[in-house]
This record gives structure tokens, sequence and C-alpha cells, in this order.
């Protein structure tokens, strides 16, 4: 083996070695740079913890000023009320999604970006839960929609008389339609009736016949 081969395999060597410690500094620089990166995001969580805290501990209810504010109310909503005040305004009560369309003429269309609080579903166990939304807020998106109470006030009294009329007319033809069935009915027992009269009729006339009541 000349001198030239030697040197190659030892340069050949020499770059095995040296790309084998790159790659291993490669993977410390990427394992410490995950640990770095799971330390700062348990740091942020920590920190996110401490001011949601620190927002809780200085919360007063919008209402009455009291510190006991209500969880679910202030993650669902965002709403600063404490269980009291909840109780006894009707602002805070909470609606489901039937009740939006019913009472506020609200569609899907409306609501999409209206938050929400999730219960138990109360008439299946298994069924997916329900969304309820707060009065409050409900109200304050149907005057955005409408305009005011007044208009809105206004369509309900219009799609109510218009649901009246359609289910009076529904009525009317049903009644109509029991009427001529009734009226077909009648017709048909009279003209069994006639036919069953003529028949005795008949019948009489020829037992008269036989018992010789028409000899004179």
């Amino acid at each position: 083996m000349t001198e030239e081969q030697k040197l190659r395999i030892e340069r050949n060597k020499q770059d095995a070695i040296n790309r084998r410690m790159d790659k291993k500094k490669l993977e410390e620089n990427e394992n410490l740079e995950m640990v770095i990166q799971g330390v700062l995001n348990e740091l942020v969580s920590r920190c996110e913890q401490l001011v949601e805290l620190d927002i809780r501990s200085r919360a007063r209810c919008e209402k009455c000023g009291s510190s006991k504010i209500e969880k679910d109310y202030l993650d669902a909503f965002g709403v600063k009320a404490c269980k009291s005040c909840i109780y006894n305004n009707s602002e805070y009560s909470l609606l489901p999604k039937s009740d939006l369309a019913k009472k506020y003429l609200l569609g899907e269309r409306h609501i999409k970006d209206l938050k929400f609080m999730k219960k138990s579903n109360p008439k299946k166990i298994g069924w997916n839960p329900m969304k309820l939304y707060l009065e409050k807020q409900v109200s304050e998106l149907a005057r955005t929609v409408w305009g005011n109470q007044e208009k809105l006030e206004k369509e309900l009294s219009s799609r109510k008389q218009r649901k009246f009329q359609s289910e009076l007319l529904k009525t009317s033809d049903a009644l109509k339609r029991s009427i001529s069935q009734s009226e077909n009915i009648l017709q048909s027992a009279t003209t069994a009736d006639t036919k069953r009269a003529r028949k005795a009729n008949r019948l009489k006339e020829m037992i008269s016949i036989v018992r010789g009541d028409n000899v004179k």
C-alpha cells in the first residue's frame, strides 16, 4: 500500500469520526432546544395561571360588587356576576337554542359567534350536551339584528299572525273535508235506506197477493 493510499484512508477515517461527532452535537443541540422549549412552555403556562388567578381575585360582581364571582359565568360568557345577582336578575337567565329562534327570531347565522355554556342534556343521558345562552347577550344581539325592541315585537306579532292565518286555513280545509265526507256518508246511508224500503214494500205486496188480500 502506497503512502498516498494510507493518507487517503486516514483522511476518510477522520472524516467519518468528524461526521459522527457533528451528528452527536446536532442531536444534543436538538435535545437541548426541546428541553428549553419545554421549560419555556411551562413558565408561560404558570404565568397565565397566575394572571388568571390574579384577575379572579380582583374581579367584582358588576351588579353589587361582591367578590364571590360565579366561575361558570366568567369562563363561559366573560361576565362577572355573583350567585345572588344571577338568581335575582332575569338578564342572567340561561336560554336553550330553541328559545333564541322563538323569542328573539335569531337563526344560526346570527348566533354563530355568540358565547354559550354547555350543560348535560336532561332529556336523555348520552345525548349531546345542551348549549345555553345568556339572556343579556342574546337580547343585545337581537337589538343589533332588529334595530330595537319595538321592531322585534312587530316582527314577532306579524309572524304569529301569519302562523295563525295559516293554521286557521288548514283547520277550515280540514273541516270542509270532514263535512263533505259526512255528507257523502249520510247520502249513502239515505240511498241504502231508500233501497231497503222499496224492497220491503215489494215484499209486502207479494205477501198480500199470496194471501189474496187484493182479490175481490
